[in-house]
This record gives structure tokens, C-alpha cells and sequence, in this order.
């Protein structure tokens, strides 16, 4: 019986060996797995692994990293909202646009737009609503490209500012309303009639703001000494300060108009030898300047032989013998007959010239 005790206690002490050498070989290819795929940890206290790019912000602004983020997605998202579009720098308007055809920003125009392009009977509005100040007005940019019948029409607390609206293909033109005191909307609606779909087809509007005007502080003229024959035209020109002013209107007086006038465009004309003052006025501030207009003798009337064009190629045109008490001043042949006289002794009759110049050929 003895033989076999110690038979069995060796056997024992063999299975224990074994399971040791075999646990320990694969506790070392585990490791050894772990050391080749496991990413590389650090340990508590020691500097941390940083991307160079975020390293190069941090260093920048190491108490806030969130801004960062921030500008990343900004850089990422291109694209502007509507307010953002529709509202001037610095603006806070919040706009609303509803409907099958709302309108759209256009990033390439910085602006938003209507979406009804080419869709018959149809309307494409952008609204805004706000709190006024007595005297405070309404400013906006618009551009329209379209055909009659298709027209951008503005409204402020429903009642339409623009007549029928505006039509055509015009660059972009600034707009103002004077505001009273309340709460007031304005709708831009770009309505369409069921045929024409000319141009672009298409209403654009932006920088919109409601504030005080920029109010004129000073005029000048930009020559102060004139000099013009009798019977002849000059025009004179001047500039308002600041350029953004609001109001640009102004108005004219001359001293002695028995020596030179002049009319509501600035434009002086010589009656008789002598000497004058010409006196320029805003209406915004009345603010004032002065020029001296000194008026020669007259000079003889110049005699040409010309020709006129009735279309843009200028295959249909007539010559003709022109008077031009005027001849030191460049000037359309149209407005030469009409407002100096010239005559026209081709042939040609005066209803189609007239014609072709409304037109707006010359």
C-alpha cells in the first residue's frame, strides 16, 4: 500500500507543476498580445500626448478650449442664416418667411433672394417685425431682375410704400421709409403674374436696419471761381459731407440773374457780360456754400455737319446741318434739337426721331 501513496503524491505534485508552467506561459502570451495591440497608456503625473495643431491653440488660449471647437464648425459652416443675410452689420432684426416659395440666401450675392423663379402666379415674401422711434426710418438695399408683370413690392403694416412695385433689371438701389413711433412690419413680396419670367425672375434684398438718417454737417463747392460765355451752359459740382448723409437734396440762388441763373441741377447759364454769386443749399441742416461766376462775352455760333442714328448699329441714320449755341459742351444730338434748337435738314421725319429716341437711341 505504500508503493502506490507515494505513486499518488507524485502524481499530484507533477499536476500542480503542470498547471503552474501552464498558467504562467499563457499569462505571458497574453502580455505579450496586450504589448503588441494595446495602445500606449501614460501614467497619472505624467505630460500628456498633444496634436501639435491643439498644442499650438492651447498655447494661445489655455483656458478655453471650447472656442476652439467654436472656430472650427465656423470655419466649416459657410453658409449664412437669414438673419444674417437680410440685416445690416451689426443688425439684430429677426425675419420670417413663410409659404411654398420662401426666400433663400444667396452666399455668392451676400443677400437673400426669392424662390419663385419661373412659377406662375405666385408669391415669395420675407417679413420683419419691430419697435420704431418717432423720426427713426427703415433703410434697405434691393436688386430686381424681371419682366413686366413681375414685381417686388414692399409693404409696411400692409399698406404698399412702392406704388406697383419695381420691376425691370436694376443694380442694387437703396431704400428708406420714415417710421413713427410703434410696432411696425414690412413685407418684401416678389409676386408673379402667370406668363412672363424674364431676366433673372428674381428679387434681392439686404442690409436692412431701422435708425436715424446720417444727418448732412457741411457743402462745398469743389470750384469756387467759374467762368462761362453768354448763351452757354456750365455745370457746376460740389460735395456733402458726411458722403453717407441721408438727405443729399439741395438748392440754388444766384446773386443776379440778370448776369447768370441757374437751375435745380446745378447747371449755370451766361446772360451778360458781368459778375455773380451762386449760392448752394442743403435741405437737410441748411447748410450753405458759395462760388463766383464770372460771365464773358458771347461766342459765335458754331455751324456742323453731322449725323444721327436711328439704331445702335448705326445702319439707319440720316446726315444733317446742327446749330449749336453751345458747342463748348459735349451733348446728345437729341437734346441739342430739343433744348437748344438744333435743326435737322436731311431726310427723316421728326415723328420717327422723336420715336427712336424715346427708345433710347441717339
Amino acid at each position: 500500500m505504500k508503493p502506490k501513496r507515494r505513486n499518488w503524491a507524485h502524481r499530484m505534485v507533477a499536476c500542480v507543476l503542470a498547471f503552474v508552467l501552464a498558467f504562467g506561459y499563457l499569462g505571458a502570451q497574453v502580455q505579450a498580445v496586450d504589448r503588441r495591440t494595446a495602445p500606449e497608456t501614460q501614467e497619472i503625473g505624467t505630460e500628456p500626448v498633444w496634436d501639435e495643431s491643439v498644442a499650438a491653440v492651447f498655447a494661445e488660449d489655455p483656458n478655453n478650449l471650447t472656442d476652439c471647437g467654436n472656430e472650427l464648425q465656423a470655419e466649416t459652416d459657410e453658409t449664412p442664416t437669414l438673419d444674417e443675410a437680410l440685416n445690416a452689420p451689426g443688425g439684430d432684426l429677426h425675419f420670417v418667411t413663410e409659404g411654398d416659395y420662401p426666400w433663400v440666401v444667396d452666399s455668392e450675392e451676400g443677400c437673400a433672394k426669392s424662390s419663385n423663379y419661373h412659377v406662375g402666379d405666385s408669391t415669395s415674401a420675407v417679413s420683419v417685425t419691430f419697435t420704431a422711434e418717432e423720426g427713426q426710418y427703415l433703410f434697405f438695399d434691393y436688386r430686381v431682375s424681371s419682366m413686366w408683370g413681375d414685381y417686388l413690392k414692399v409693404s409696411l403694416d400692409g399698406e404698399y410704400q412702392n406704388g406697383d412695385g419695381w420691376y425691370g433689371v436694376h443694380d442694387w438701389t437703396s431704400g428708406a421709409y420714415v417710421l413713427t413711433a410703434g410696432e411696425h412690419t414690412v413685407t418684401w413680396a416678389y409676386t408673379k403674374d402667370t406668363w412672363n419670367n424674364g431676366s433673372l425672375d428674381t428679387a434681392f434684398l439686404r442690409n436692412v436696419q431701422v435708425g436715424f438718417p446720417v444727418p448732412v454737417e457741411n457743402v462745398a463747392f469743389l470750384d469756387r471761381d467759374v467762368t462761362v460765355a453768354v448763351d452757354r451752359t456750365l455745370p457746376l459740382t460740389w460735395q456733402i459731407a458726411p458722403e453717407d448723409a441721408f438727405r443729399q437734396e439741395v438748392t440754388f440762388s444766384s446773386s443776379d440773374e440778370t448776369v447768370a441763373t441757374i437751375d435745380a441741377q446745378g447747371v449755370v447759364t451766361g446772360v451778360n457780360a458781368g459778375e455773380c454769386t451762386v449760392t448752394i443749399t442743403t435741405v437737410d441742416g441748411g447748410h450753405t456754400d458759395s462760388c463766383t461766376v464770372s460771365v464773358t462775352p458771347a461766342n459765335p455760333t458754331a455751324f456742323f455737319r453731322g449725323w444721327v442714328s436711328f439704331d445702335p448699329a448705326g445702319v439707319s441714320s440720316v446726315w444733317g446741318d446742327f446749330y449749336d449755341w453751345y458747342p463748348g459742351r459735349i451733348t446728345p444730338v437729341s437734346e441739342m434739337k430739343d433744348t437748344f434748337g438744333a435743326e435737322v435738314l436731311g431726310t427723316g421725319s421728326m415723328a420717327t426721331y422723336r420715336w427712336m429716341r424715346a427708345a433710347g437711341f441717339t
